[in-house]
């Protein structure tokens, strides 16, 4: 049985696949339809995705075939009551009979019954915005029809963000149907407009996402890789066009890479990486042939959760950044206990400057919540990034200008810079945070902070290790964080030094060519001022 999903706040239950209309008497002819419906439903189906225009673009063809097709099926014996049947209203069937109008609406959803031979559909959605046309009357309409028992939910496609926190404002406002679903274009392909706008609201709002083109017309499919495939299906020509360019191969070369790693295909990966993403219920992908269904429906039992290597996968930031509605509940919690208690956001594994900004979107954006219901909190809150990967010290500059410390992580920072995991204990050696490279890394966080006016600090086993704590001083650092234990011996080589004596030895440190020899100079060091902890 395919894994059944809630449909926003709806109370549809859809499996994590829809099946979607769009070639239903196009290029799937009706006999092909109804094994391709039958084959998905035996697989552990139950969404279906039309619309009423489906298929008005194709050369002789009005609108209103795949749901036509639809209904034959229903009426050749198909179980009505075990699919959720969505449907479209808004496109454009004729001149005069486009448009989210209330009296259209009211007339469009009486042909799609008729179409679809049923008395019901389970998610009427608005297939497309119309500005012209006041969002309390679109509402209003849906309202009218859930009240008679033609619709049980329903949903936008193609709505921006702005308009889809209007439309869900008026619903609010005026006790109207929310729109409990959005039907946007996303794939791995087309991501940004989605994660950039419409992502952060569904998932604060709890709007089911069922995106369309979720194999980028076929693109994903490894099937177009050349001009020359164009003609390999009715649409090949516009795929080419649009996805045929460096970014696509790219994107197919990493595929290929992936699919290769796990035995599967092309396919299987982004439609698995699709059904995944934060928000999404179900991603529409449509097939016209059975060996194609088959792909679509095998891909719903991979998982790509278990990441080749975790160190470089999705992890801190990345992770909070995946799930922003937990990560906007852990903002709120952090800004209210910092009202009552001394407290710091502190962002890890930060790799490039846009982490930072999105973290601090994500936090203005707990502030406001909490300003408008009224909740005490601290604000500004101060916020600083550990500073653990390369791409990071390298960006010093740029990430000291935009927050408020700088919390340099050895172990990782360590780890990444000689490609060497700390836990493989074939590598202990080699995972050295005195080594030079790492040393002028932190030197370089260090300098930065200091032009910026911010505090840099060191965390991690290296700042408990007393031989290290002359050449972290000697760098620049202005705090050391360590276990509790530590605290004593570090402490005692602190009170014996002087800044320009540890500076000195920072700056030959610098110069070594491998961790063993800036130990060497260190215990030296250490020694001559009659300090050691062998």
């Amino acid at each position: 049985m395919m894994e059944r999903r809630a449909l926003g706040g709806s109370g549809l239950q859809v499996s994590r696949l829809c099946f979607g209309g769009n070639v239903f008497g196009w290029t799937a002819d009706e006999k092909t339809s109804f094994d391709l419906l039958d084959a998905f439903v035996a697989a552990g189906g139950n969404f279906v995705d039309t619309a009423d225009v489906y298929s008005r673009w194709a050369k002789g063809h009005q609108g209103g075939e795949s749901e036509t097709v639809i209904g034959r099926w229903f009426a050749r014996g198909a179980r009505r009551d075990s699919i959720v049947l969505a449907t479209k209203v808004g496109m454009e069937m004729a001149p005069d009979r486009k448009g989210l109008q209330k009296d259209y609406i009211l007339r469009s959803v009486e042909d799609s019954l008729r179409r679809l031979q049923t008395d019901h559909i389970d998610l009427y959605q608005s297939h497309r915005d119309d500005a012209d046309t006041p969002l309390d009357e679109t509402l209003s309409a849906y309202d009218t029809l859930i009240r008679q028992g033609k619709v049980r939910a329903i949903g936008a496609s193609n709505y921006s963000a702005q308009r889809l926190s209007q439309a869900l404002a008026v619903s609010a406002d005026k006790g109207l149907p929310v729109y409990q679903c959005l039907q946007p274009l996303y794939n791995l392909y087309d991501r940004a407009v989605f994660e950039d706008e419409l992502q952060p609201l569904c998932v604060e709002r709890g709007v089911g996402v069922i995106p369309f083109y979720s194999l980028a017309s076929g693109f994903l499919t490894g099937k177009y890789r050349s001009a020359d495939d164009a003609g390999k299906s009715a649409r090949g020509g516009g795929v080419v066009q649009k996805y045929l360019n460096p970014r696509g191969m790219r994107i197919l070369d990493a595929l290929d890479h992936v699919s290769a790693r796990l035995g599967t295909t092309p396919a299987k990966v982004a439609l698995s990486w699709l059904a995944d993403r934060p928000a999404v219920t179900a991603p529409i992908a449509s097939a016209t042939s059975l060996e194609q269904l088959a792909v679509l429906v095998d891909s719903m039992n991979l998982r790509l959760d278990a990441e080749a290597n975790p160190f470089l996968g999705v992890r801190a930031v990345r992770l909070s950044l995946r799930h922003t509605d937990l990560f906007a509940a852990q903002l709120r919690a952090i800004l209210r206990a910092a009202a009552e208690f001394e407290l710091r956001v502190l962002v890890p594994m930060v790799s490039v400057v846009e982490e930072i900004e999105q973290v601090q979107e994500q936090l203005q954006r707990a502030h406001e919540t909490l300003s408008a219901a009224g909740v005490p909190h601290r604000w500004p809150i101060p916020m600083g990034i550990m500073v653990e990967t390369p791409s990071a010290a390298l960006l010093a500059d740029a990430m000291a200008r935009r927050v408020d410390f700088l919390s340099i992580g050895t172990n990782d920072l360590t780890q990444y810079t000689l490609a060497a995991e700390r836990g493989n204990s074939n590598l202990i050696a080699l995972a050295d945070a005195l080594h030079p490279a790492v040393l002028q890394l932190v030197k370089r966080v260090a300098d930065a902070a200091r032009r910026h006016g911010k505090w840099s600090g060191v965390c991690g086993e290296i700042a408990s290790d007393a031989v290290a704590v002359p050449v972290l001083v000697g760098l620049g650092v202005d705090e050391l964080s360590m276990n509790p234990a530590a605290i004593p011996r570090v402490k005692a080589v602190v009170r014996a030094l002087d800044m320009p004596a540890a500076e000195a030895l920072a700056e030959q440190a610098l110069l070594a060519e491998s961790a063993a020899e800036v130990r060497r100079m260190a215990d030296d060091f250490l020694r001559r001022r009659r300090l050691s902890f062998d």
